[in-house]
């Protein structure tokens, strides 16, 4: 007596564990493609959206940079345009004429502090290691759609040249120069903020573009690399199924083969 079809059995029994067990590797990873072996086009497909979504990500980390930069510099201008409001209260108020020159000379002091810590603002000013306003400089970000570029003005040059770090608050014609220097400077400055208040909100329309830029890059990368539980479990339960039924279908022919050797014997 001959028992029937174990090869073919053993042939279904391999296949249907084979794809339990990329049915499981799927399901661990969360991903339809694990390997060029699943889908070596949509593998090369997720390779590039994957390299545009990093550039994408690395330049909105570059522009977040470029605003804390101009940010930086608008804070150190703040400061100095406090500064020279101060410094223009103290030249209105030294020409009150009941001033001695006792009272003229302390006013002097006050000045110049306040002129030597102008000058020090601008001149210590930094971001990263880079001086932003002694020298002046250009720094450019790569956004990954482009560059945005953020200038600083040699500033202090600027206020060294227009007298400011020698002030004369003593005299009638010393504080007539001081006025007209801080208005200049003043409007310089002024000049200046808005040119950083323009910069930072060009990174941030950049950004809000490179967002959605990354948005919709991870989506479509999402669409073609990631699985469908839903669809894969089911699968995982209909093999598991079929698995099951060949073992017992096995198990079941041994067991006649066994008592078909009692019966012969």
């Amino acid at each position: 007596m001959k028992i029937d079809s174990t090869p073919l059995n053993d042939n279904k029994m391999r296949s249907n564990l084979l794809e339990s067990n990329e049915l499981m590797k799927k399901l661990a990873s969360g991903k339809r493609i694990n390997s060029a072996a699943d889908d070596a086009a949509g593998l090369q497909i997720i390779d590039r959206l994957t390299s545009q979504f990093n550039a994408s990500e690395q330049g909105i980390r570059n522009l977040y940079d470029g605003i804390s930069l101009a940010q930086t510099a608008d804070g150190t201008l703040a400061g100095v345009n406090d500064s020279l409001q101060q410094l223009q209260s103290l030249n209105v108020q030294a020409g009150n004429g009941i001033y001695n020159t006792d009272d003229l000379a302390a006013l002097q002091d006050q000045a110049n502090q306040l002129g030597q810590g102008i000058n020090e603002q601008l001149s210590r000013s930094s971001f990263a290691g880079q001086k932003l306003f002694d020298g002046g400089n250009q720094f450019n970000f790569v956004s990954g759609a482009g560059n945005v570029t953020l200038e600083t003005a040699d500033l202090t040059t600027q206020f060294n040249s227009t007298g400011l770090n020698n002030i004369d608050v003593q005299s009638a014609s010393g504080r007539a120069n001081l006025q007209s220097s801080l208005e200049n400077f003043s409007k310089l400055v002024q000049d200046n903020r808005a040119s950083l208040g323009a910069g930072i909100n060009s990174f941030t329309s950049n950004i809000n573009n490179q967002q959605t830029q990354a948005v919709n890059l991870a989506a479509s990368r999402s669409r073609i690399e990631d699985l469908d539980y839903a669809k894969a479990s089911s699968e995982k339960a209909a093999n598991d199924v079929l698995q099951q039924s060949s073992l017992a279908v096995r198990a079941q022919s041994r067991i006649s083969a066994e008592r078909a050797l009692q019966l012969l014997g």
